[in-house]
């Protein structure tokens, strides 16, 4: 089960949370996690500064309308499912837009040309940033709510050895276990991950758990 805030309230993904309009903290966490994000792949389809930065919103705006209507279901899989329907009507409306603009010709005859012959391209790599970086978010908080419910030894055990790449030997020694302990440690540890991580509402052979 996922860990608590300081407030007291129980920790969720950060897709789920922001579904709540009230929650500022969640909104704002995620608009800074996705604006450079969104901004970059914008940029990279050939716009300019100022056609980026509107092509960023309008992308944004699909994300918080398509996030307040979003109902996880892990046994049809709907967390990719979701990604891929908001990566296609985000790249959908965005086109739209950007070609209803009725000022020069510049990065927005770029987009037409993408509309008609590449829309498929900038729709999966938007896709795979909204995925990567929801992936970010809920490991981190999976790990965050696991490590304050372990023994400090037994989590920089699991941590040495799949995060900084020493054997369970070398961690042992580092930190005063016997080997058998940082084996036991970074099983028990491996295996709450995986469970925190599904609560988290992301299937646990993509969160990047070793």
């Amino acid at each position: 089960m996922a860990g608590r805030d300081s407030t007291g309230r129980t920790r969720a993904s950060l897709l789920l949370r922001v579904q709540d309009p009230q929650d500022r903290d969640s909104w704002n966490e995620f608009v800074s996690i996705y604006t450079p994000k969104i901004y970059l792949w914008a940029t990279r389809l050939g716009l300019q500064e100022a056609d980026a930065e509107d092509a960023t919103q309008v992308v944004l705006i699909k994300l918080v309308q398509s996030l307040r209507k979003f109902k996880y279901d892990r046994s049809r899989g709907a967390f990719r499912g979701w990604l891929k329907t908001v990566s296609q009507n985000a790249v959908r409306d965005l086109f739209r837009e950007m070609n209803r603009v009725e000022h020069g010709l510049g990065s927005l005859s770029r987009f037409s040309q993408l509309q008609d012959a590449e829309a498929l391209e900038p729709q999966l790599e938007l896709e795979r940033i909204l995925e990567q970086e929801a992936r970010k978010k809920i490991l981190a908080e999976a790990e965050e709510s696991v490590q304050m419910r372990v023994k400090t030894a037994n989590w920089n055990a699991w941590k040495l050895t799949t995060r900084d790449g020493l054997s369970a030997a070398e961690a042992a020694v580092e930190l005063g276990l016997k080997v058998s302990d940082v084996y036991v440690a970074r099983t028990r540890i491996t295996n709450m991950l995986r469970a925190a991580v599904g609560n988290l509402h992301v299937e646990d052979t993509e969160s990047g758990i070793q």
